[in-house]
């Protein structure tokens, strides 16, 4: 299990951010906020590009992507070249730092989530995320970091529900009424044994200390690729830990997905 999270600022490391272009009614602004619904839209086409300055970290998470193809980049952004003039001696060139392609992913193109890891960066760093679409590409959730992992819950099986926020009402003479809203996933029965040291940064550093703000989380962090373990989500009440030897913690907690 992996959590983008840096426990000291409790948020993640991105420290500027551009896009390509914006439409005016979604701002870049929008993907930097805790509401996937609230997206990040480009102003026209079908392509775009999104370029985040981190100050460290190894993992960038997208969610609520309308894209159909994503390549992500990462370098420290530093290229040479001479004034006007000036020419490198024969046999002499400078060695600038192209990026490297840390994940190529194709999508389906509607409420899309992506979480790419890359070589960990201690210093700052440029993360270039390329992305294609059928439509304007948008973003409704973007984080970049450092990564806090554990082991994957769920050896027990995990439960998994849902919240519907569909109106639903019986009318004066009987007939039903209904309106169609968002359905939220829930993440129930979560449970896994941990060293105590890495129970207290998941409980105390963690979730008592984001309280109910969203994460992005991946839930298996191993050769399960399945995008659907791909989560931003709120823990639904607090989590709690249980000391079941001198060394080991069973860590218990659920999760919910936010809109």
């Amino acid at each position: 299990m992996k959590i983008l999270i840096d426990t000291d600022l409790l948020t993640d490391n991105v420290t500027a951010y551009t896009a390509s272009s914006s439409d005016a009614d979604y701002p870049a602004a929008n993907m930097r906020d805790n509401y996937p619904g609230n997206v990040w839209k480009a102003a026209s086409g079908t392509s775009a590009t999104i370029r985040l300055v981190v100050s460290k970290g190894s993992a960038v998470a997208m969610f609520n992507l309308n894209a159909t193809a994503v390549v992500i980049y990462f370098g420290a952004g530093e290229w040479y070249v001479n004034e006007s003039g000036f020419a490198n001696e024969s046999g002499w060139a400078y060695l600038s730092d192209p990026e490297a392609t840390v994940e190529a992913s194709d999508l389906s193109g509607a409420n899309g989530k992506l979480w790419a890891d890359y070589t960990e960066q201690t210093v700052p760093h440029i993360v270039t995320i390329v992305l294609t679409a059928g439509a304007a590409p948008s973003i409704g959730v973007l984080r970049a970091g450092n990564v806090e992992e554990f082991r994957n819950p769920g050896r027990d099986g995990m439960g998994e529900g849902s919240v519907d926020y569909s109106i639903e009402a019986t009318m004066p003479n009987g007939a039903n009424y209904f309106r169609k809203r968002d359905v939220v996933r829930t993440h129930s029965g979560l449970t896994m044994i941990e060293t105590r040291a890495n129970a207290f940064v998941f409980k105390h550093d963690i979730f008592d200390a984001v309280g109910p703000m969203p994460l992005a989380i991946r839930l298996a962090a191993d050769s399960i690729t399945d995008d659907e373990l791909i989560v931003f989500a709120k823990r639904t009440n607090p989590v709690t830990i249980e000391h079941i030897t001198s060394d080991l913690t069973r860590i218990n907690f659920e999760l919910q997905e936010v809109i």
